[in-house]
């Protein structure tokens, strides 16, 4: 099973996130609804982000990659 993420707040508040994971979003300030990228980040064992995957990523890339990122 897949987990959702959300942030709530302000568009301005969740736009320093978005930014700071390199995620591209449109809507207005005042908007409720937000388009953005679809990223999937693969995260060492200490924390770095090594790899992204795109929204047309093959689970078996990740299956393949998160040993190896288990172990850095």
């Amino acid at each position: 099973m897949h987990e959702r993420v959300s942030l709530i707040g302000s568009f301005s508040r969740r736009a320093s996130v978005w930014k700071a994971y390199d995620v591209a979003a449109q809507g207005s300030p005042g908007s409720r609804e937000v388009s953005y990228t679809a990223l999937v980040y693969g995260i060492t064992g200490k924390g770095v982000r090594l790899a992204l995957y795109d929204q047309l990523f093959k689970p078996s890339e990740i299956a393949h990659d998160v040993p190896l990122l288990a172990a850095m």
